[in-house]
């Protein structure tokens, strides 16, 4: 043996045990064991994120839909209350007339009949 050689085992022997083959073994199917749970923890967290993104991705749509169909719903309130608005605007104008013919109806009564005009109301005076 060689001056190097003496030094490398004393480092070996001071500092690192030498593992035997069964223990190595060990160690190797423990950490392959490992990589197995890691890697179905891993799958399991994959699906449920795939999960996960396929329900968002549903609610998104749904909520779009929803949100159109909410708007077009606003435009038919609106397009209604703009009609009622002018439906109520013809009322008034149409009660009004009424108001006025009724109106001119019973001054006419009042003075001698509807048979005769104006006139002959004048001539008989």
């Amino acid at each position: 043996m060689t001056k190097n050689d003496d030094e490398v085992d004393s480092y070996t022997d001071d500092h690192q045990p030498t593992p035997s083959t069964a223990s190595i073994e060990e160690e190797y199917i423990r950490l392959k064991l490992e990589l197995a749970q890691t890697r179905a923890k891993t799958d399991t967290a994959r699906l449920q994120a795939r999960q996960l993104i396929t329900k968002r991705d549903e609610i998104k749509d749904s909520l779009a839909a929803s949100k159109a169909e909410a708007e077009e719903q606003d435009l038919i309130l609106k397009e209604t209350q703009e009609s009622l608005k002018k439906l109520k605007e013809h009322l008034d104008r149409v009660e009004t007339e009424k108001m006025k013919l009724w109106e001119a109806f019973e001054r006419k009564g009042r003075r001698g009949g509807w048979g005769e005009s104006d006139d002959n109301d004048d001539k008989k005076k």
